[in-house]
């Protein structure tokens, strides 16, 4: 016996080595698993973004992935590596470019590849954001048309980013420090601001970016110049901030649940901060702010605000319109929203994430209803409980299915406002697929699934046919709510994580596709049997009891109450309505269900026994109670105690002998799975060792009971039957089979004989004794036995009736192959023993010449193909992660060689079984056309203005253009750029030897300062003649303006230059210093060239002599008035009133004498940053400037700019 045993063992160890074990590489080509598409909703999602620009819908994962939809069938997903949680996702303008930013500080940018069969992401740069006090990042920015991207930290500063490589320098000038960008606000006192809360650039001109802080700061800063154009004075803590589509304006949301608006051009003070619902008590938090439409008829969107003591538990998101103010009422926590425009830029749609569902509102119509989604369905708006595929549809049924088709949650008529991409085609199959998926609160949903994209097309609710349930009555959504009630909340989405009665949970569905039957069972004991009917009717339910207790069994006991049918008539629209329904007494769940239309016959399976019901007639034919043989089996016998000890002995030694070479066996086998993503890892050693010993399985199946697990028709050879007759087969998880004989009257006679159910007195059992998951039987060749319909209907072919017939079983252990009707061993494969695996989910296959193959799911995530009769093992490969117990207990094959399973609780994975039936969608991302945007005016700032408001004034201006004029308008130009030194330069250190002169407070005065440098400026000037390429550029502007034709100055036009867009990218100053002033000289240089610009040279410095004399004695006070004007008209226009007034006073000195002042030529160079704008003095003189000009600022008065408020009603 030890022999007979060792060799058993010896076999199943090496039976990989076998012939016929599926090793072949045509076998492996033929079947391989593929992972396709996701159906439903991104499980735990963290952000949304929206881009204009493809019209595309972004939605960023904690789990790192990345999800892009367009429009119905274009979709294309990547993932984080390594994996981090989604922060923000950023659409780079019209680049066909994407930017995600992670909860570890990491930044990937992505691109789109159309070269492959499907629409990939690659990823292009990756950057570790690493920069001392960042703490990590807190929010993003991408202002259009630049080359680099803002990054906000929880320390306080921005980074600018550069997008060629993500390559960041870490310079100065690639920081926005948080003391530079608030110093206006908070003078000498210089606290932390907090984390940056709200970056957002400006619409229309992206060179301003609004950066807000967390204690309420906000700063305008202007990247080209690098110093804040305007500071607002915080009121409360910040949340977030949204600009208007004009640029004008911009709206701040607050902690305290205040909204504020600021007007970048007014300089008046704040009025406040109010409450959108006027609530004096203390407010949620405003998370999130947007400001759509135009000013008058502008719309706010924004989440919270509401008062929290009485609405605190609530998730809203609340629309102003106006003076209507209304909050859509979400049942789960709301992650974010965006708003679509349409065309006009006017507010159109608006899409809120919320962490189970996404919901799209219509901003148009009346009432604002739900928008229909063709995709991005809620698998789980009920917890999923079965799930049930059907290939081949018929086309007929499939076409009266989608007519009755009623969605009353949606009442919007208007499509899917996502229209992005385009979809070239598509590898949908020719045939209709149907998913059927039930439901916790009872309800069955019809989906359509031969797409790329899971549509919802039919819904059944069972509860209707219940009297005693808990659940509450269903609610109709008010369209006009009353005028009296206020706030105005408004149901949103469709989500339900809440069932009051757990008994309306659906098993088991079963459809018959050609005589259009739908069989349901539930967790309460309750069977429906619907018919499908494309009219309503009034009509009866038929009720009938099936008593599954014991003789003398007390059930006063039992779990939950029997269900109880609606009596009387009942109303019931088009589509199926249920005509019979049966229930189990004592309640239990339905562990199994069979329906044959064919036969008419319904066969149930639970905890208790089987029972078969003819629902033509609404009769019971035959109940067995298998709990009795629960009772007997616990008293063994002694040869039966015997051989079970002997049997766990021997398996406990082959398992000792089975870890040794586990992993080296594992490694012969093991097929990779094709995917795009990683191979799915097998589980290591030490977690095989942690799996459940026989002791513990035995345990468990105790506690399961003598149930019967599976239940089964079929037209097939009884045992000891030499006719193919119908069988009816019941398994249990003992591994007991109850076979009957079925005797069907004739067709006509079918609705008034009884049918006759004789139970064989021959069973089977197997002798380990597992419990038996699934059976099947096949006919002859291995082929599918077809049922009446099917023939009749020329969707299959008849079936080979010769002996034998093979039934198959499919345990936990092992799948066992029989002939019938002689019940003999046919063949075997074995998972426990071999490889302490058990079967977890069991499928049938069928190929298009009939033949069928089982597959199967163990319980680390193997999917094995089995071909039928002779078990060959057509495929071994890792189909599911080893620790993803839900994946494997929702494990789906289909007829079809495809299947499913349950990624998250909110996600169906679909996988091809062979290549030919991969689904895959072949899309594309366009750009749409671009949009008008509503052009800013410009936001004052000291540099920007010179150049624009100088030629404005000259093109259009109140004077007459005059060569005095000109020479004024460059002088002042030149006077008040350098009037106002920018942070960049007053700030750093120039490294330079002036910079260590640079005189103190106490030992220069102002007055005499101020005289100094400018005097300087003049004498260097006169000698590098750069001062004069300036004056002699305002003469060509004058001249061109006053001449048809110049043949030998430069042109230059009319109207104003408009201000050139400043590369945001680092560079270079040296280098743009040298450059700049070679320029200046070749200008000179060629104006030297003709005897007419001589003249005009000698003539402008004797001008420019005369005009610094008259600056510098002030005498006469039209001089200083004209000078004042000259500054205007040149473009200079303050950020702070105290500016005009420095000026105003210097220009009012009294008169004194001009002094020489030597001051260090190489020093105090003038740069330039472009062309066309003026000169900028050097880093030294700035800094010398900047520390002397500090004692006049302080005295004074700083009045701090203001917004424009509009109060709530």
């Amino acid at each position: 016996m030890a022999g007979a045993a060792f060799r058993r063992l010896k076999a199943a160890i090496f039976k990989p080595d076998a012939p016929g074990y599926g090793s072949t590489q045509e076998l492996r080509e033929e079947f391989s698993v593929f992972r396709t598409i996701e159906h439903g909703f991104p499980h735990r999602p963290s952000t949304v973004s929206y881009s204009p620009d493809l019209g595309v819908l972004g939605i960023g994962c904690q789990s790192g992935d990345i999800y892009l939809f367009g429009k119905c069938g274009v979709e294309v997903t990547a993932k984080h590596d390594p994996e981090s949680s989604i922060l923000q996702i950023l659409f780079l303008g019209r680049q066909m470019r994407v930017l995600t930013v992670g909860f570890e500080n990491d930044i990937h940018l992505w691109k789109f590849d159309n070269a492959g069969e499907r629409l990939k992401m690659v990823e292009e740069a990756y950057h570790q954001v690493v920069y001392p006090a960042t703490k990590r990042v807190s929010v993003a920015c991408y202002p259009e048309n630049s080359a680099m991207v803002a990054v906000g930290t929880e320390g306080g500063n921005v980074l600018l980013i550069s997008l060629d490589k993500l390559s960041f320098t870490g310079k100065h000038d690639d920081v926005i420090f948080w003391n530079k960008a608030t110093e206006p606000t908070q003078g000498t006192n210089k606290l932390h601001p907090g984390s940056v809360e709200a970056l957002e650039a400006c619409p229309g001109d992206p060179d301003k970016l609004l950066i807000g802080y967390e204690k309420g700061a906000i700063c305008l800063w202007s990247l080209s110049t690098k110093c804040p154009v305007r500071n607002f004075p915080p009121i409360q803590y910040l949340c977030g901030a949204s600009w208007h589509p004009d640029g004008r304006m911009f709206a701040s949301a607050h902690e305290d649940g205040s909204i504020a608006m600021w007007s970048v051009d007014s300089n008046a003070e704040h009025g406040g901060s109010t409450k959108p619902y006027g609530v004096q008590s203390e407010c949620r938090k405003i998370q999130q702010v947007m400001w759509r439409g135009e000013e008058q008829n502008g719309m706010l969107v924004f989440e919270g605000g509401l008062d929290r003591a009485e609405y605190g538990d609530r998730f809203c998101v609340s629309v102003q319109h106006g003076k209507d103010l209304v909050a859509f009422e979400f049942t789960s926590r709301i992650i974010g929203f965006t708003v679509v425009d349409d065309s006009d830029n006017q507010p159109d749609s608006l899409i809120v994430l919320c962490e189970e569902e996404v919901v799209a509102i219509d901003l148009k119509t009346p009432g604002m209803p739900s928008i229909p989604k063709p995709y991005l369905y809620s698998l789980h708006d009920s917890p999923l409980t079965c799930i049930q595929h059907v290939s081949n549809c018929p086309h007929d049924f499939w076409t009266a299915l989608k007519e009755v088709h009623h969605l009353t949650s949606e009442k919007s008529t208007r499509p899917w406002p996502i229209d992005g991409g385009v979809l070239h085609r598509s590898d949908a199959p020719s045939d209709h697929r149907l998913l059927i998926t039930g439901h916790e609160d009872g309800s069955v949903r019809f989906w359509d699934a031969t797409d790329v994209s899971l549509s919802l097309i039919y819904k059944v609710n069972t509860n209707m046919f219940f009297m005693n349930i808990d659940a509450p009555p269903e609610e109709e959504e008010v369209s006009q709510p009353e005028a009296e009630k206020w706030p105005v909340f408004v149901k949103a989405g469709t989500f339900d994580p809440f069932c009051d009665d757990p008994r309306l949970a659906i098993m088991q569905i079963e459809l018959c596709p050609l005589s259009r039957t739908l069989a349901v069972a539930g967790f309460g004991g309750q069977i429906l049997v619907f018919d499908f009917s494309k009219e309503s009717s009034i009509n009866t339910l038929e009720r009938m009891t099936v008593e599954m207790k014991l003789k003398d069994e007390d059930i006063s006991r039992k779990v939950h109450e029997m269900l109880e049918f609606e009596t009387g008539s009942l109303e019931l629209a088009a589509g199926f309505q249920a005509t019979v329904g049966i229930v189990t007494c004592p309640p239990c769940p339905i562990l199994s269900l069979s329906l044959s239309s064919q036969f008419g016959l319904v066969g149930l399976g639970c905890r208790r026994g089987l029972a078969i019901v003819d629902y033509f007639q609404t009769r019971e034919l035959a109940v067995e109670c298998t709990i009795l043989e629960e009772e007997s089996r616990r008293t063994l016998s002694r040869l039966q105690s015997m051989r079970k000890s002997f049997r766990l002995t021997v398996r406990r030694i082959r398992n000792q002998s089975v870890h040794v070479m586990a992993g080296r066996r594992r490694r012969t086998y093991d097929t990779p799975m094709a995917s795009s993503s990683a191979v799915v890892p097998a589980p290591p050693a030490q977690q095989r060792d942690k799996r459940e010993t026989m002791d513990e399985i035995q345990q468990r199946r105790d506690q399961l009971g003598n149930g019967v697990r599976c239940v089964q028709f079929a037209n097939t050879f009884g045992p000891g039957v030499g006719v193919v007759s119908p069988t009816a087969f019941g398994c249990t998880n003992s591994g007991r089979t109850f076979l009957y004989s079925l005797e069907l009257p004739a067709d006509v006679n079918r609705y008034k004989e009884p049918v006759n159910v004789r139970p064989l007195e021959r069973e089977f059992a197997l002798r380990h004794g597992a419990p038996i998951l699934a059976f099947h039987v096949v006919d002859h060749s291995g082929r599918y036995i077809a049922s009446s319909f099917e023939i009749n209907m020329k969707r299959a072919k008849n079936s080979d009736n010769r002996v034998p017939h093979y039934a198959v079983f499919c345990t936990e252990e092992q799948v066992k192959c029989v002939t019938l009707p002689n019940m003999k061993h046919h063949s075997k494969f074995k998972l426990y023993e071999v490889d302490e695996t058990q079967l977890q989910r069991v499928g049938f296959m069928q190929t298009d010449d009939g033949f069928m193959l089982v597959g199967i799911v163990t319980n680390e995530g193997e999917a094995i193909i089995l071909s039928l009769p002779d078990l060959t093992v057509r495929l071994r490969t890792q189909a599911v992660r080893w620790d993803d117990f839900r994946g494997q207990r929702t494990f789906v094959f289909t007829r079809g060689f495809e299947a499913f399973h349950m990624r998250s609780p909110s996600q169906l994975q679909r996988l091809a079984v062979r290549s030919q039936q991969q689904l895959r969608a072949q899309c594309s991302f366009e750009l749409k056309p671009q949009r008008v945007r509503h052009t800013p005016p410009p936001v004052c700032d000291d540099v920007s203005l010179a150049t624009e408001s100088s030629a404005a004034a000259e093109a259009g201006g109140g004077k007459p253009r005059t060569f005095t004029n000109a020479v004024s308008s460059a002088f002042g130009s030149l006077f008040h750029r350098n009037r106002t030194p920018t942070p960049e330069h007053a700030g750093a250190s120039t490294g330079s030897k002036s910079a260590d002169k640079t005189p103190s407070k106490s030992s220069v005065s102002p007055d005499q300062a101020e005289t100094d440098f400018y005097m300087s400026e003049v004498s260097r000037a006169e000698k590098e003649g750069d001062f004069v390429s300036e004056i002699l550029s305002g003469m060509e502007s004058f001249h061109t303006a006053t001449s048809e034709t110049s043949p030998t100055s430069e042109s230059e036009p009319e109207k104003p230059v408009p201000k050139p867009r400043a590369s945001l990218s680092p560079q270079k100053s040296v280098t743009a210093q040298d450059r700049m002033v070679k320029e200046a000289h070749e200008r000179g240089d060629r104006l030297k060239a003709t005897d007419r610009h001589t003249q005009k040279m000698s003539d402008s410095a004797a001008g420019l002599a005369a005009m610094a004399g008259l600056l510098a004695s002030k005498s006469g006070e039209n001089d200083n008035v004209e000078n004042v004007d000259s500054g205007k008209r040149a473009g200079y226009v303050s950020n702070d009133p105290k500016s005009h007034e420095d000026m105003e006073s210097i220009l009012d000195k009294p008169e004194r004498k001009p002094r020489e002042v030597n001051i260090d030529h190489e020093a105090a160079k003038f740069t330039r940053s472009s062309g066309t704008q003026p000169h900028a003095r050097s880093k030294s003189a700035h800094a010398k400037h900047r520390n002397v000009s500090k004692t006049t600022s302080n005295d004074s008065t700083d009045k701090k700019p203001q917004r424009r408020w509009f109060s709530f009603k």
